[in-house]
């Protein structure tokens, strides 16, 4: 019983997180063209400069970098708007 009530629990808790970033307005990113056919990081993102904000308020450099981010940390980052935060 304590497993399930557990389970239910940190459910919920994702659920608020992601319900937490598309209601600051973000938009989720494409980031399949970033990732080979079985779903790994393809890596080497450019480096061109065309800022992002995203919803964890930090301003990334260009899409394919917040996604590597999304990617190596697993948590879900919205794009709040394009340009610095």
């Amino acid at each position: 019983m304590k497993l399930k009530g557990a389970f239910v629990f940190f459910f919920l808790a994702f659920c608020c997180f992601i319900l937490g970033v598309t209601a600051q307005g973000g938009r989720q990113p494409d980031c399949r063209k970033y990732k080979n056919r079985d779903g790994t990081w393809r890596g080497g993102c450019l480096r061109n400069y065309a800022p992002v904000c995203g919803t964890d308020g930090i301003t990334h450099s260009n899409e394919c970098l917040l996604c590597e981010k999304i990617f190596e940390t697993g948590v879900p980052i919205g794009i709040k708007r394009k340009g610095e935060c």
